[in-house]
């Protein structure tokens, strides 16, 4: 599991833990950081929006 792939994991558990505020900043920050590691991870659509 790269860097990228545990802050990812670590940032998923901090959107769905937020409310208000922090949940629209923690989403930025999670969407910026997907956007920057799409092609080390090759991720292409958010996975806690699965979850939810």
């Amino acid at each position: 599991m790269s860097a990228c792939e545990k802050r990812i994991e670590i940032m998923e558990k901090e959107i769905l833990y937020y409310a208000g505020r922090k949940r629209v900043l923690a989403r930025r920050r999670y969407f910026r950081l997907l956007k920057s590691c799409n092609k080390e991870v090759g991720l292409e659509k958010p996975i806690y929006l699965k979850r939810s």
